[in-house]
């Protein structure tokens, strides 16, 4: 008898497990690591992943890479499949919570990252959030 949970079937119907199965240069977070790291805010997640760096000052973070060919700094963010536009330093915290996330990937860049999240030319970092209340809904019938 196999045992799987919605979380496993939503995080599959979202593509994130045939992305982590076939990843090549993306990082990973699964709710189990989610869970452990008993994070404050979402960009605590984000701090020991390779390829991106977590700045700020007084504790409004922001996110940018490591990487410099491009446009220096430069990440896309991605929730729930839809871009999201980090504006100032806290935004991302403000808007999503650990508690709230299932799942993370991390393109540093590259021609590993998937073309649903590459930017023009390449040369942007991608951190791709997956909210629960989007992997843990009932597909549509």
């Amino acid at each position: 008898v196999e045992v799987v949970s919605r979380m496993d079937q939503g995080l599959e119907r979202v593509g994130w497990t045939q992305r982590k199965r076939g990843a090549s240069g993306g990082t990973f977070m699964g709710p189990e690591q989610i869970e452990a790291r008993k994070a404050v805010q979402f960009t605590d997640l984000l701090t020991t992943t390779p390829g991106i760096r977590v700045n700020g000052t007084m504790g409004r973070m922001y996110i940018e890479t490591t990487r410099n060919a491009g446009r220096a700094g430069c990440v896309n963010i991605f929730v729930d499949g839809s871009r999201w536009q980090q504006l100032e330093a806290g935004d991302l915290d403000a808007f999503l919570r650990p508690q709230e996330v299932a799942a993370i990937e991390v393109y540093p860049s590259g021609t590993a990252m998937p073309v649903e999240f590459q930017s023009s030319g390449g040369d942007c970092a991608a951190v791709v959030a997956r909210t629960k209340l989007n992997v843990n809904r009932r597909p549509k019938s």
